[in-house]
């Protein structure tokens, strides 16, 4: 015990008697108040004290095993530069309002019933984890990827190298890596990086995630830094439009994946991309510019 907790007692047990040394019945008050109740409400305190703890472990615990099913099962993510929630069914992505979270969230606690009297502070707790995991975190499963890839090849591009790479530019470009680096491409994929600017914007809240493409190579372009992009010269944008805008956020969050698990768009092509793709990509970089003027030269 402390020793400040039991002087405090004494001296005010102390005071009390000094104060009423001269009345009997508060002495014997004071008394039977010390001796007769003080004892019994002690103890009630403790058991209740012991009950309260006992309960809110057991909430506590209750409250993390819930929390856990229910992240578990339900795959909700957050982007605060737009403070929107979002959801992923295994499947397909989609934009989602936190009231809908939570209105699934309460029925869940009600069901459940342990939680009733805990429901605001699991309600406050999930939504802060749910903030907690990025949009640009997520691991999309293969059925995802593989839808993402038929919308890309072979449409608008040749291999899906080809696309994998487009994918993790664009990966690259959201997560602000190889800022330095520019794409040269066809003009033909032009209206289609619009497209995916414009999804970008109301799907994520950034702008420009394609401005590092361009299709007209500009002498201030160190050759360094130029990538060559390549298309497939049939492709038509009118078949491929209505696909991406129902696709838009499952090929933003596939190209994230992308460019987290391949560290960026060069490691790719170091480390996965066919030397056909590499060496194309690479072609203003590893060629020499006589050479690259001379092969010009000769082919027109």
């Amino acid at each position: 015990m402390s020793l400040d907790i039991k002087e405090k007692c004494f001296d005010s047990i102390q005071n009390l008697f000094k104060k009423y040394e001269n009345n009997e019945y508060m002495l014997q008050r004071i008394q039977n108040h010390v001796v007769t109740y003080l004892p019994s409400v002690l103890d009630n305190e403790l058991k209740n004290h012991e009950k309260r703890v006992n309960r809110n472990m057991y909430l506590t615990n209750e409250q993390q095993i819930f929390i856990q099913v229910f992240l578990n099962k339900n795959q909700y993510y957050y982007l605060p530069n737009n403070n929107c929630f979002y959801e992923y069914n295994g499947k397909n992505y989609y934009i989602i309002k936190d009231d809908e979270i939570i209105h699934k969230l309460l029925s869940n606690i009600s069901k459940d019933r342990i939680l009733l009297e805990w429901k605001h502070k699991t309600k406050f707790n999930i939504l802060k984890q749910i903030k907690e995991r990025s949009l640009f975190s997520t691991i999309p499963e293969t059925d995802t990827i593989q839808n993402v890839l038929n919308i890309l090849y072979p449409y608008i591009f040749n291999t899906k190298n080809q696309a994998k790479y487009f994918l993790t530019i664009l990966g690259d470009n959201i997560l602000k890596k190889n800022q330095n680096l520019i794409f040269l491409a066809n003009p033909k994929i032009k209206k289609i990086l619009t497209e995916i600017d414009t999804i970008s914007y109301f799907s994520i809240g950034f702008t420009n995630i394609t401005n590092n493409f361009i299709i007209k190579y500009h002498e201030n372009h160190s050759y360094d830094n130029c990538r060559l992009i390549k298309v497939n010269e049939n492709l038509s944008i009118d078949i491929w439009r209505e696909t991406l805008i129902k696709n838009g956020l499952d090929l933003i969050c596939v190209a994230t994946h992308y460019s987290n698990r391949y560290e960026n768009s060069d490691n790719y092509l170091n480390t996965k991309a066919d030397e056909e793709l590499k060496n194309y990509s690479y072609y203003l970089k590893n060629i020499p510019q006589q050479e690259i003027i001379s092969s010009f030269c000769s082919k027109c």
